[in-house]
């Protein structure tokens, strides 16, 4: 049996690596890629394996230790500074996504069981192809990059309750359900008060002895144990494996040890999370998806744009603009790789059939593979639909006091984007009694800037409507600020079409963007790789005794070649 098992683990990653090559190649994420050798390999592909409850031990394995993980990177400081439309916009598009999933469900008659099944299925994205599609497209810090992360976190916090949950769809009868709920409450609530105490009083002392010895092989060990521990705990009380593994990331996360130990288990967690990938691949079913091939054509479409409609919709009511919604609908349009889990263990308690699971397993798999083509669209589609004409009459409740303000502005700035790079910008400009009109995303931001007397509108300064309200062909000078290099290109070329002649100040976070924001018609582009070098430099030369004027010169030098390749 071992010898099957090294056997079976060996096929795996030997062929995992041409796959997860060629998906680099065409520069599609590499989760799709372990899939894909999952149906090749497995009993329905090429039949290389047979045995997939083996492998499926090893998935169970790998999603533990991702949940780890999840609880080990989890910091309530950080989760607290999100910005409070993200989580309101993440918790209410988790809701309502099951609510509407439920409500499909019922329609079509399945029960309100499988119903709530089917709603916590959709109401999960890919975090893992998600955030990979968005790195790939470098617009992770962008607005919609931000958000979205935001809400990837909110949902695999979810995952968590709604593994809980899912054994109570199943009951039958007898206890009361008011007395069940109580009972496992009550274990609940014992269970974190007593995960509590043990990560107040003992997990760091326990950690720092294990520390004293400095042999990173017993810290490992401890590492694990705590992992595995904690989750063979709550699997004993009814609770799933995940949830433990969760819990012991929390409380190792609550320790001085955090850095080190996702430093020490970082190569078990991709070995192991690529496993689970595989599997999930080796579980689909062709026979069963050509009995339902229309229904899987119908669901790859309708579920994504379903989702895109609900995210849309939620997040314009926690008063983010149509763009930024639009788009941030549509990279969070697929079902990811917890939904795998959520259908796994409906199909398990008999929730839902066999039929059912493997036509839920193809349509996440053929979502999760459309989505970095989506991701790369999702810009331009958002934009096409801001101009419409419904959506560029809307406006906020005290829009019209501020246009009055606008209109009153001459020779004014146009500051798109106001956070700290912004703010400092911003206040220099305040110091010198020079006017300007901030477009910003943040509402507080918007609030503090107002409080400070000057125009600020809510909104991206891609959108010609907002730009012509800031008074951009009445200004004197654009600065755009924002971190996300793909919407400062869209400013700059929305700007060129309404004022061509205005001079426009932008920042490239990367070397290899500045040349590009200049043929997008930037007039100076600030390199912030450049810049930062250029001032540990000066620092540098000066505390080495050099004479100022020399430091100057220098600079001057290496400014005037305008490369970090000057040496």
């Amino acid at each position: 049996m071992g010898t099957l098992v090294f056997q079976d683990i060996l096929i795996i990653f030997l062929c995992s690596l041409p796959v997860a090559f060629l998906f680099l190649k065409v520069r599609l994420p590499v989760t799709l890629g372990f899939l894909v050798t999952g149906a090749l390999i497995g009993p329905e592909g090429l039949a290389w394996i047979q045995d997939r409850e083996q492998v499926q031990v090893l998935a169970e394995l790998g999603i533990t230790l991702l949940l780890f993980f999840i609880g080990m990177e989890f910091s309530f400081d950080v989760f607290l500074k999100m910005k409070r439309a993200s989580i309101q916009g993440g918790i209410l598009q988790i809701l309502v996504t099951i609510l509407a999933g439920w409500g499909i469900g019922l329609l079509l008659g399945w029960g309100h069981a499988k119903s709530l099944l089917f709603g916590f299925i959709l109401s999960l994205s890919s975090t893992a192809v998600v955030l990979s599609s968005l790195a790939g497209q470098r617009s992770l810090e962008s607005i919609p990059g931000r958000v979205s992360t935001a809400i990837l976190i909110l949902q695999d916090l979810a995952f968590i309750p709604l593994l809980v949950l899912i054994p109570w769809l199943e009951r039958k009868g007898g206890v009361p359900l008011w007395m069940e709920m109580g009972r496992e409450g009550l274990e609940a609530g014992g269970l974190l008060l007593a995960v509590y105490l043990f990560a107040k009083y003992l997990a760091q002392p326990f950690f720092l002895h294990v520390a004293r010895t400095r042999n990173r092989e017993i810290f490992v060990i401890a590492v694990i144990a705590l992992a595995l521990g904690l989750s063979w705990i709550t699997s004993r009380l009814g609770f799933s494996f995940a949830l433990g593994a969760f819990l012991a990331g929390l409380v190792l996360g609550s320790t001085p040890f955090r850095l080190q130990a996702l430093a020490e288990i970082q190569p078990f967690r991709f070995c192991f999370l690529s496993l689970f990938f595989v599997s999930i691949g080796m579980l689909l079913d062709f026979e069963v998806l050509r009995e339902n091939f229309r229904l899987l054509l119908g669901l790859v479409v309708l579920l994504p744009l379903l989702k895109t409609l609900v995210t849309t919709g939620v997040l314009m009511t926690a008063r983010l603009p149509l763009r930024v919604s639009l788009t941030t609908g549509i990279y969070l349009g697929q079902i990811g790789e917890f939904s795998f889990l959520v259908a796994s263990n409906g199909e398990k308690l008999g929730l839902i059939g066999h039929s059912f699971f493997q036509i839920i397993i193809a349509t996440a798999i053929l979502a999760m593979m459309l989505t970095p083509v989506m991701v790369k669209l999702a810009p331009r589609i958002a934009a096409l639909a801001a101009r419409l004409g419904p959506f560029r009459r809307l406006r906020s409740e005290d829009e019209s006091a501020l246009l009055e303000k606008s209109r009153e502005l001459r020779e004014h700035v146009v500051v798109c984007g106001f956070g700290p790079l912004g703010q400092t910008f911003g206040g220099v400009l305040h110091a010198h009694d020079i006017p300007f009109v901030v477009l910003e995303l943040n509402p507080d931001t918007i609030e503090k800037v107002k409080r400070k007397n000057h125009p600020a509108f809510f909104g991206d300064g891609a959108s010609e409507e907002l730009l012509f309200e800031a008074g951009l062909e009445r200004a004197k000078l654009l600065a755009i600020t924002v971190p996300d290099f793909l919407n400062a290109g869209a400013i700059i070329r929305q700007a060129r079409r309404i004022n061509p002649d205005i001079p426009i100040v932008t920042r490239a976070k990367f070397r290899n963007e500045v040349e590009k924001l200049y043929a997008a018609g930037a007039d100076v582009v600030i390199s912030e790789e450049l810049e930062g070098g250029f001032e540990m430099a000066r620092y540098c030369l000066l505390q080495l005794g050099l004479p100022a004027e020399e430091v100057t010169r220098v600079l001057h030098k290496a400014r005037e070649f305008g490369s970090a390749d000057f040496f």
